[in-house]
């Protein structure tokens, strides 16, 4: 992300100034998700310049759920955000705007629902389509179009990396936590530098943990559909045996 990371720092500069005056300390947790371009260097250089940034570098790609779970046990903060990207698709403002209605409500959780994307139509219907699946399916109430962007109180955090999850799926986690959540409308934006890492494999792989991970409906119907079609598999092979056995 060697391109979106100037755009980046800039932008954690400006909201750190923008919360030192409403009397909020800014902490950001910049992790490497094993970059093999100048990134490195990059943050390197940065965390010299400011003592609030801090860096994490993973030693191999774990994918960018992992790597934020992974992150997200260094922050020290009293309220967390578990999710920033560096591309900014989530916008700055928009966090000055959950930030501001954590201070006035209190509440647990404070989300950034997406009420539109810049993206193509296919893509968006196809998310469109998973958020019904998985919130129908879900054990707890799942809020469509809402992710891990958003600030929680810690001890949500401290629930979500007490259960040490492997491959977790934090939106799912925070769902299942609390139901004290306020959500935030904003828009989704466009790339304005790199490219996305996240092909169609790794979108339908985040997909299906997160279905499994949300409830046992999604489960259910699977391994009664096992079980169907192994008794039939087993009962073809039975009555296959039996005419091989006793008719000429």
């Amino acid at each position: 992300e060697e391109e979106n990371l100037g755009l980046f720092f800039n932008a954690t500069q400006d909201l750190r100034e923008w919360c030192a005056q409403r009397d909020i300390d800014l902490e950001v947790i910049v992790v490497d998700d094993g970059s093999t371009d100048a990134s490195r260097r990059m943050i390197e250089d940065q965390c010299a310049k400011a003592g609030w940034i801090k860096a994490v570098f993973n030693a191999r790609n774990l994918g960018v759920y992992r790597t934020s779970y992974h992150g997200l046990r260094y922050c020290t903060g009293r309220w967390i955000v578990p999710m920033f990207p560096v591309d900014l698709q989530d916008p700055p403002d928009v966090l000055k705007q959950l930030l501001e209605v954590k201070v006035k409500t209190n509440a647990a959780a404070v989300m950034g629902k997406k009420i539109g994307r810049e993206e193509s139509p296919l893509m968006a219907a196809s998310r469109k389509l998973f958020y019904l699946i998985v919130s129908n399916l879900s054990s707890n109430k799942l809020e469509q179009n809402a992710g891990e962007f958003g600030v929680l109180d810690r001890w949500i955090m401290d629930e979500c990396l007490r259960r040490n999850d492997y491959y977790p799926f934090l939106r799912g986690m925070i769902a299942n936590i609390t139901g004290e959540i306020v959500n935030v409308e904003y828009v989704w934006k466009r790339r304005t530098a790199g490219v996305s890492k996240h092909n169609l494999i790794l979108l339908y792989d985040h997909a299906i943990n997160g279905l499994i991970s949300t409830g046992r409906s999604f489960i259910r119907p699977i391994v009664v559909l096992g079980l169907l079609v192994g008794f039939s598999s087993f009962l073809f092979a039975l009555t296959n045996l039996a005419l091989w056995i006793f008719m000429p």
